[in-house]
């Protein structure tokens, strides 16, 4: 069993090390294949032959010079004499234009030298310089950063070589470029022939280029490296501050964001409703300057390779209006000059109402004491007295009423017209009441005829008085409309009872107790002598007195005392009874009718006597 475990581990790390060693020997022939299919092709040097007849020569290439008398004859090389060290091979010194010259050249007919004299020329072109590529990107948009380079939509690039890296070369002093070879993406070389497009894959493209002249001359590899970008920016909208959902306030930052992960983000755009005009993003912005109603942000990015996103828009509501605040005075309640008067039965109600974004919340303040939230109607206090209610609304954009409504008092503090001065009134009215026309008082009781007007009064300072009720002799209340007097209650001791209500229900009650007398006076008469004699007629018998008798009147009242006497005698004018009467004329008859007034108007009836004076 051991054997067989040690076997099996060491079996295990034996298949590790192949794989390792394999994984090794790929990677190594993977980078050897790709290195060696970077190479340059071979490009030999050499002489070139243009259509016209004209010969270039690479400069680096030895040079032999062959004479022959006949086009099909072998050639024999040509050497120098003078200057053999030069010479086989030989080369040029200069750079495009050579010659090989002969003087005098000779008639070929005449075989006679030609005048004037020329010399024979044969021109020969060395060229040693290789060509130069330019990249040319047309109308393909390019973006650098950090030296990366970046490319857009429609990406056309061009190689163009010269046969020269000089600015000025003199015509037809170069070979002129052979070929172009181009390497993509670590592949073999081969001749370039069309321009290179690429609007496909958001990749790293890798190109290797050179040039070569019709001599062999080679130009250094370059490389071209570029990241294709296809894709626009992706720009998003967000808002900092008062929202909900898409209704938000004039305070409300609009931010916009734009994020491109390739060659990177350019420009932000935006556009305010129908407004042609775009406008560059560089900061967050609010939308103060707007009309409160429907609008819409219209926004889009670029990026440094001219990738354009489509037009994305935000459509809101901009509300800048603040819940609507209406209090309520639930209960007992009275205004007046303003003021709102309420009992301490009475719950203070504050409703509000918003237009678009709607209510959040609701505060108010007692008497000067901190803001706090309200949640339903509340007692108002349970002392009398002024008393200041404060109350704002915000809904939930923020928009506060109280913002909008205050103003600055001179000193600065500030008021908000969402004020409801209350004065909390909890006391009932005073009540009075008052008799107009005859009454008498004495000691704790008080008289009055069925004729006497019985006033009631109510007086509050406060909430002012609503009504007054009252009820005769414990009969059921009715409203006082005015003073009144007894006529169907008999004499004697009745109880007034009567109570009176402010305007925030408030009441106070009190009763009074008086007597009723509606009758008069007992008249009395009563003579200074006894009657000396009797008068007989056929009808009556009345009793004779002597002329110097005096009568005297008098009267009796069983509750408040006779006020006046009144006599007349025989039809006179009615008098005031001052004194006793006197004087009575000898021989002759006497009527005298008395009545006595009380100190209630109360009069007696008509008493009538009948007597005669004595004849002389």
């Amino acid at each position: 069993m051991l054997f067989f475990e040690k076997n099996f581990k060491y079996k295990i790390m034996y298949n590790k090390i192949l794989a390792i060693s394999f994984l090794f020997i790929l990677i190594f022939f993977s980078n050897f294949f790709s290195a060696k299919a970077q190479k340059k092709l071979e490009h030999k040097k050499k002489i070139y032959l243009r259509e016209d007849g004209r010969m270039f020569i690479n400069k680096d290439l030895p040079v032999y010079l062959w004479i022959s008398t006949d086009k099909k004859e072998n050639p024999k090389l040509l050497n120098s004499e003078s200057t053999p060290e030069y010479a086989n091979p030989m080369y040029f010194d200069t750079e495009g234009w050579n010659t090989v010259r002969s003087p005098s050249a000779v008639d070929k007919k005449t075989k006679t030298t030609v005048i004037p004299e020329q010399d024979i020329v044969f021109n020969i072109f060395a060229d040693s310089e290789a060509p130069h590529i330019n990249i040319d990107f047309g109308k393909s948009v390019t973006h650098k950063k950090d030296n990366v380079l970046y490319c857009g939509k429609n990406t056309e690039i061009k190689l163009i070589a010269k046969d020269s890296k000089k600015k000025v070369v003199k015509k037809d002093e170069t070979s002129g470029v052979e070929n172009i070879y181009i390497s993509e993406e670590k592949k073999n070389f081969k001749i370039y022939e069309n321009s290179i497009k690429v609007d496909h894959d958001e990749i790293e493209y890798f190109y290797k280029f050179y040039a070569v002249d019709n001599v062999g001359n080679v130009e250094i590899t370059k490389t071209l490296k570029f990241i294709l970008d296809i894709s626009p920016p992706i720009t998003k909208l967000n808002l900092q501050g008062d929202q909900k959902e898409n209704i938000i306030s004039g305070r409300t930052k609009i931010i916009l964001r734009a994020e491109d992960k390739i060659s990177g983000v350019k420009y932000i755009y935006y556009q305010i409703d129908d407004n042609k005009k775009k406008h560059f993003y560089r900061y967050p912005f609010n939308l103060e300057h707007l009309s409160e109603g429907n609008h819409k942000i219209k926004y889009y990015s670029i990026d440094n390779v001219e990738n354009e996103e489509k037009i994305k828009i935000f459509n809101f509501f901009l509300d800048k209006s603040p819940p609507k605040t209406l209090d309520e005075v639930i209960g007992n309640k009275f205004f007046a000059n303003g003021v709102g008067y309420s009992s301490g039965r009475t719950k203070f109600k504050i409703n509000a109402v918003d237009n678009k974004a709607g209510l959040r919340e609701i505060y108010y303040s007692l008497g000067g004491k901190e803001y706090q939230i309200y949640e339903k109607p509340f007692y108002l206090p349970t002392k009398s007295g002024n008393f200041n209610i404060k109350y704002y609304a915000v809904d939930f954009v923020n928009n506060s009423s109280r913002k909008s409504h205050e103003n600055k008092n001179n000193d600065n503090s500030i008021i908000s017209t969402n004020n409801r001065l209350t004065y909390v009134d909890l006391t009932g009215p005073k009540m009075k009441y008052s008799f107009e026309g005859a009454f008498f008082k004495t000691r704790d009781t008080i008289f009055i005829s069925n004729k006497t007007m019985i006033k009631l009064n109510a007086i509050d300072k406060e909430s002012g008085v609503q009504y007054i009720t009252y009820g005769i002799d414990g009969e059921k209340h009715k409203n006082y409309n005015g003073k009144f007097h007894i006529e169907s209650k008999g004499e004697g001791l009745h109880k007034v009872n009567y109570k009176g209500f402010d305007n925030v229900e408030n009441s106070n009650t009190d009763d009074f107790f008086f007597v009723t007398d509606n009758t008069g006076p007992d008249v009395y008469e009563r003579f200074s002598t006894l009657p000396i004699g009797k008068k007989t007629t056929e009808t009556k018998s009345v009793d004779v007195y002597s002329d110097y008798v005096i009568l005297f009147l008098s009267a009796t009242d069983k509750s408040v005392g006779f006020s006046k006497i009144y006599y007349s005698i025989n039809g006179a004018k009615e008098e005031i009874y001052k004194k006793y009467i006197s004087e009575f004329k000898k021989g002759r008859d006497y009527i005298i009718e008395m009545r006595a007034l009380d100190y209630l108007g109360n009069y007696s009836k008509i008493k009538s006597i009948e007597f005669s004076i004595e004849n002389e």
